[in-house]
């Protein structure tokens, strides 16, 4: 006859309750694990055309907002953040200004895990195409038309050009009957005169003979 090992039995009877406890409780939960970063957009090292209006970080399950904090720091050192990062669902997103540089942006982020331990990570992309220059306005000012001209000293006796003197002077010429007049003139002085000057010489003579 067979005598059972109680140690034996026992070993059954703490094998069967851990079975049943399992079957009804089920494996240990995944819920005090901290949160793993399933995803980025934009992705990490990846190229953009141009700046994003925002970078979003996906989690394997809801994050906790208390402590939770993005910093994107653009290629020229200064922050690009804009306002506080949203929670949803499993997303942290986080919104950037509207004009960014092109250049490497470094994206640094802090998120509280749903039991409470804080995990942080960072990661990189780069725009193609910035937007600060498009919408700057122009440094060189243009001058309208409709200014007023600058007022100009008028003057009291203008000074004429030589294109307002006449290119050809006439040199003024005496008539035909001037010159008619001028010899008639002469004609009568030489009679004049002819008759005297015999008077004399011929006086001159008498009063030598006698």
């Amino acid at each position: 006859m067979n005598r059972r090992d109680p140690g034996h039995g026992h070993l059954w009877a703490v094998a069967m309750v851990v079975a049943v406890l399992f079957t009804l409780v089920g494996t240990p939960q995944t819920a005090s694990a901290h949160n793993a970063l399933v995803s980025t957009t934009p992705g990490d090292g990846k190229t953009v055309a141009e700046p994003p209006s925002s970078v979003v970080l996906t989690f394997n399950e809801p994050a906790i907002a208390t402590g939770t904090k993005v910093l994107v720091t653009g290629p020229d050192g200064a922050s690009a953040t804009d306002g506080d990062p949203k929670l949803v669902d499993n997303t942290v997103e986080q919104d950037l200004e509207s004009q960014l540089p092109a250049g490497e942006y470094e994206v640094e982020w802090r998120v509280t895990s749903a039991d409470g331990h804080p995990i942080n990570g960072r990661f990189t992309f780069t725009v193609r195409t910035g937007t600060e220059t498009s919408a700057s306005p122009s440094a060189t000012p243009t001058t309208s038309s409709s200014a007023s001209p600058s007022p100009s000293v008028a003057s009291s006796s203008p000074v004429p050009t030589a294109t307002d003197l006449p290119t050809n002077v006439a040199t003024p010429v005496a008539s035909p009957a001037d010159q008619t007049g001028a010899s008639r003139s002469g004609w009568w002085w030489l009679l004049a005169v002819v008759p005297v000057g015999l008077a004399a010489v011929l006086g001159y003579r008498f009063n030598r003979r006698r």
